[in-house]
């Protein structure tokens, strides 16, 4: 093949991508070794930057000033991280785990991808989504589409196991982040009833926990004090990184017993799996929460839903489907492809989109949009459409000058999490995107003249809006300060080469 549409689940912890081989088999890339996924890592050295199981193994001898992970988390915002004198943005990282992803694609099939979907949280808003479409330009991609994690989880179950017809709940626990979707499934139509999730909630929080334990232990056995710890970095990175393996082996064991290198000297440890669960028992109920929040919020009751749908790299984490299932008790369950579903979904909806595919999908709006409002004297946001209602959508809100002859209208467009129904929502709860002071044009009229305020959100959850006052139109520009310039990706081109 001379093209391939590609599918790429960009994780907090782990990559994949999936891909529709020339006889349109689904398929996952793969590295020499036959590792299905990549390390979402990055180690700068001055051979360049080294991503995947590469970076972390060289770390754990060199040490970790020069190592990078678990930026998705920060995706959207203005964090930043300096490496050797050059200062990388978590899009500009993302960026260089997706050049690696093209690089081995086309090492493997002598093609590089110009075309791909990207697998995002399905509690993404408007910045974490323009972060990610930049990511994929920074590395080389010409078209992005974008597919929220659990809708594409679902697009792959349900090819997989020939699921047609009915509600699933997609429960998708990532290295980072945490997403449950209700989705109603016709066939090859996936509409999006609901959607829940946290951008800070994910297996590294279970991994934070078992660390601790294990930090816990060393001391004790170690004799050295808490201070003597936390001074120790490469001790406590060590334990990160250990905490991850031990908690897969939890999986299956009742206990694992194990030694660490601490200041040269090994000690061992014990860890059993029952104090790992006590330790996470508050981080389970909050997923199960938000799972049976979702299915309230498609107005949808236990009976209703057919199976619940179990995914991402830590939904096999100890304990886990038992929560679940102490929450639907009449619900079957499935675990799920942890590693690939996501991948795989999007490579599907890749062919769809870039090609002749059948697919349909009908998201939501991830986020609840507002524009800042004066009531009662007190400043507060006014909702204005509401989360998990269906994209595209175009709403409206009307309002009218508070003087003769105003001449700017001045507006502050807020995301929040605001539930249907819940018109008014707190300033120190919402997220500003963008501040705006308007030129109204023609005779304007105190609490006569119409200024209506029209959104515009495509099914990728980018918003532009527009102002129409006195029959003028204004275009507003939503991109905000976290938003790149074509000339500023050029730039950040130049940044992501001598990728290994």
């Amino acid at each position: 093949m001379d093209d391939y549409c590609v599918g790429i689940d960009l994780g907090t912890v782990n990559t994949a991508l999936a891909y529709l081989d020339g006889k349109g088999n689904l398929e996952i890339d793969k590295s020499q070794d036959g590792s299905v996924t990549v390390p979402s890592s990055i180690l700068f050295t001055d051979m360049g930057k080294i991503v995947g199981s590469k970076a972390e193994a060289q770390a754990r001898i060199e040490g970790y000033s020069n190592f990078v992970s678990g930026f998705k988390r920060q995706m959207g915002t203005k964090y930043t991280r300096t490496v050797m004198s050059s200062t990388y943005t978590p899009t500009e990282m993302s960026a260089l785990v997706l050049r690696k992803m093209l690089m081995r694609f086309e090492a493997n099939h002598g093609v590089m991808p110009t075309k791909a979907v990207l697998s995002v949280p399905g509690d993404y808003g408007v910045p974490e989504r323009q972060a990610t479409i930049q990511a994929g330009r920074i590395a080389g991609l010409e078209a992005i589409e974008l597919i929220n994690e659990p809708t594409a989880a679902c697009i792959a179950y349900c090819k997989e196991s020939r699921f047609r017809e009915g509600n699933l709940i997609i429960f998708d626990l990532g290295g980072g982040t945490f997403d449950v979707a209700v989705i109603k499934v016709s066939d090859n139509r996936f509409s999006v009833l609901a959607n829940e999730g946290s951008r800070n909630l994910g297996g590294k929080d279970w991994d934070l926990h078992l660390a601790n334990i294990i930090q816990r232990k060393i001391i004790d056995a170690y004799g050295m004090t808490q201070k003597e710890a936390d001074r120790n970095s490469k001790m406590r990175k060590d334990i990160a990184v250990e905490a991850r393996r031990v908690k897969e082996l939890l999986t299956a064991r009742n206990r694992v017993t194990d030694t660490i290198n601490v200041n040269g000297m090994p000690v061992t440890y014990t860890v059993r799996r029952e104090e790992f669960e006590d330790a996470t028992h508050e981080l389970n109920l909050r997923l199960t929460t938000m799972m049976l929040n979702a299915m309230r919020s498609a107005g949808l009751r236990e009976r209703d839903i057919s199976r619940v749908v179990m995914t991402g790299g830590e939904s096999q984490i100890s304990a886990m489907m038992r929560y679940v299932d102490d929450a639907l008790p009449t619900v079957r369950t499935d675990i799920f492809e942890p590693f690939t579903s996501m991948a795989k979904g999007a490579a599907l909806y890749a062919d769809s989109v870039f090609s002749d595919g059948n697919l349909v999908v009908e998201p939501v709006l991830s986020k609840t949009l507002g524009i800042k409002a004066g009531v009662d004297g007190n400043e507060t946001i006014y909702n204005i459409v509401f989360r998990s209602t269906p994209l595209p959508m175009t709403p409206e809100a009307v309002f009218r000058p508070k003087r003769d002859d105003q001449k700017t209208l001045e507006l502050e467009i807020y995301e929040t999490k605001a539930n249907p129904g819940t018109y008014y929502t707190g300033l120190p709860y919402g997220f500003m995107l963008k501040r705006f002071e308007i030129p109204l044009p023609g005779k304007i009229l105190r609490g006569r003249t119409k200024m209506n305020v029209r959104f515009a959100v495509d099914p990728n959850g980018l918003i532009q809006m527009f102002v129409e006052c006195n029959g003028h139109v204004i275009e507003c520009d939503m991109s905000n300060g976290m938003s790149m310039l074509p000339a500023q990706i050029m730039q950040s081109k130049k940044k992501a080469v001598n990728v290994i």
